[in-house]
């Protein structure tokens, strides 16, 4: 009997020693890197991605979350905010790293910003202490509410990194360049660090020529009815691709904009694809009840991060793109109207 007992018990112990050890490696830090545990709310077992930027490359790590719990290491030795996503590329929380950092965050799925940051570095811990007294607002979208708030802070703070923080995740540039580039000008050099400074200019920079050279392909996406459409460059003179929500002035000055151009323009010589980058299904319905639209109009899931999506690497909501019957991109970019003066050229 001791035979057959004691090498099962020897496999026994070594597994569970190799697992020990396997979670104190990538729960340590060293001073090439930091190390991060973390735990999502609603202990699903899902695949995770970690994105952020190192010397100007986008650094991706996917590691699992086994009952909501998760670890992972990565490398940032001037500092970067790590955003945390799903399988489906929606941000479900963010938090700043650098190399030598241990940290520990409790994430909410329902709300990117009230991600909790329960150790880690001064500078990580009151920046998710704003973010969290601020979630609410940051959740509602509203870009005019939020440049206030984050104005606010880093007018009251020059000094402080957590206000480039602020000013390069949650300020809304596309609405206000100007007062986007203004604030940032306004903070001390040496709390604005460029390794924070310029992964915002290289996503903006990659979405505004990398992305307009390629020719638009064919589009499947959600519709409604838990149906898919498919809308092609193609079939049309021109296209017009429109991608906002119920919190970009969809309601106020999109669809009004759409009506006009469907009454000037039949479908042939102009196609309209509206893309709905809502949260979930039940906003994209909400804000498109009372459209009574006689365009194409789907859902991206995932947000401008949607795979489908991914290949126009959309930088900002509202935006708009026009294309010719091959799909060559004419226009990109925030400004409605601009797009109008293409089409009506």
């Amino acid at each position: 009997m001791p035979r057959t007992t004691q090498p099962r018990m020897h496999k026994i112990i070594f597994v569970t020693l190799f697992s020990l050890l396997s979670a104190i490696l990538s729960g340590c830090s060293g001073p090439d890197s930091f190390a991060v545990k973390g735990h999502v709310k609603g202990d699903a077992t899902i695949n995770l991605r970690a994105l952020y930027y190192v010397d100007g490359a986008l650094q991706s790590s996917i590691f699992p979350a086994d009952r909501g719990s998760f670890a992972f290491k990565g490398r940032a030795p001037e500092g970067a905010v790590v955003e945390i996503l799903d399988n489906d590329y929606r941000l479900l929380g963010r938090f700043y790293a650098v190399n030598g950092d241990e940290i520990d965050v409790t994430i909410d799925p329902k709300s990117p910003a009230s991600a909790k940051v329960n150790k880690g570095s001064d500078i990580a811990v009151r920046w998710a202490q704003w973010l969290n007294a601020n979630a609410k607002t940051i959740d509602s979208r509203n870009s005019k509410i939020i440049n206030a708030l984050a104005a606010k802070y880093v007018k009251s703070h020059p000094q402080d990194i957590v206000s480039t923080l602020i000013i390069t995740t949650v300020y809304d540039a596309s609405v206000d360049p100007e007062g986007a580039s203004r604030l940032l000008s306004s903070i001390a050099p040496e709390a604005r660090p460029t390794a924070l400074t310029e992964a915002m200019a290289t996503l903006l920079m990659y979405a505004d020529t990398s992305a307009a050279k390629r020719r638009v392909s064919p589009l499947t996406l959600m519709a409604q009815g838990d149906t898919v459409t498919t809308f092609s460059p193609r079939k049309h003179r021109l296209s017009l691709l429109v991608f906002s929500d119920e919190n970009s002035g969809r309601a106020d000055s999109i669809v009004p904009a759409l009506r006009r151009l469907r009454k000037a323009h039949t479908d042939k010589a102009l196609g309209i694809m509206d893309v709905s980058l809502d949260a979930d299904t039940l906003a994209w319905l909400r804000s498109t009840r009372n459209d009574t639209a006689t365009w194409d109009a789907a859902w991206g899931t995932g947000g401008i991060a949607s795979a489908a999506l991914k290949p126009l690497a959309i930088p900002r909501i509202p935006y708009f793109i026009v294309t010719d019957s091959v799909g060559s991109q004419i226009y990109r970019g925030a400004s409605i109207s601009q797009a109008l003066k293409k089409i009506d050229k």
